[in-house]
């Protein structure tokens, strides 16, 4: 299993990543992280990637 740690996951970018990692086999996303402060800290990943 490949892990994969995102940067910024509230961002495009970041929700695109999720989204991705979600679909390839073999891979998941053990961690997210966001810059203090950021209305997206503490809301799950899968809420933020539209999951």
């Amino acid at each position: 299993m490949t892990r994969i740690a995102i940067a910024g996951a509230a961002g495009r970018m970041g929700r695109t990543l999720l989204q991705t990692v979600r679909e390839i086999p073999g891979m998941e996303c053990t961690v997210a992280t966001e810059y203090p402060g950021s209305p997206a800290v503490g809301i799950d990943t899968g809420v933020l990637a539209g999951l």
